[in-house]
């Protein structure tokens, strides 16, 4: 987007996807395409294609059935159902916190 937009540079214009692609409340910068056609084009492209790719990730983690896996796993040491679902969101919760940290402390964003 930034070679067909005067007013954009390449970080603006990578900030304005990843936004985009993570589907953000509150986006990293405050860019919209504004009029170049390309551009529109090119948003639109790379909004398809994450859904493509966020679909088929879905299916992928349903086919191998990762949270019943996680599940079976954790079933082995403890036995009541309701401490087994909170032990897997517990898991989940903490990995997905440790990943973000890494992010934001390296500044890979």
């Amino acid at each position: 987007m930034a070679l067909v937009e005067e007013d954009a540079n390449f970080r603006t214009g990578f900030l304005y996807v990843v936004s985009n692609l993570l589907g953000m409340a509150n986006p990293l910068t405050s860019y919209n395409p504004s009029g170049a056609t390309a551009a529109i084009i090119i948003d639109m492209y790379v909004s398809i294609t994450a859904l493509i790719c966020f679909g088929i990730m879905l299916n992928i983690v349903n086919l191998f059935q990762v949270p019943l896996a996680m599940n079976n796993l954790i079933k082995r040491f403890v036995t009541n159902p309701i401490i087994v679902t909170v032990v897997r969101n517990f898991l989940i919760i903490t990995s997905y916190h440790i990943l973000s940290y890494y992010i934001l402390s390296y500044n890979i964003i």
